[in-house]
């Protein structure tokens, strides 16, 4: 059950990224609406999510990060998406995975 509910508007770039890597709507409505961590990168000036959503094809759970506009913003636009491992994430900032 989603905590947030926020509008999601996908870049023509985020949405042929998606379709290479496999990535469905409903995986990125579901890292923008219950991420495990958000932050603000500085350098490139947007914000990146991160939640475990289930792999298309194998089924197991994967890190999927969602690069995005800020979510005080209606709606949310969406940059890119890709899937990632626990070292590039931690590499990268993120601190709670």
């Amino acid at each position: 059950m989603s905590k947030h509910n926020y509008q999601i508007r996908i870049t023509k770039h985020a949405r042929s990224r998606a379709l290479e890597r496999d990535i469905r709507l409903d995986m990125i409505r579901d890292v923008i609406n219950n991420p495990i961590e958000t932050f603000f990168d500085k350098t490139r000036g947007n914000y990146k999510s991160v939640a475990l959503v289930k792999y298309p094809s194998s089924k197991q759970e994967t890190y999927l990060m969602v690069i995005h506009s800020d979510k005080i913003n209606t709606p949310v636009i969406v940059i890119s998406t890709m899937w990632q491992t626990t070292g590039w994430l931690r590499k990268n900032g993120f601190s709670k995975i």
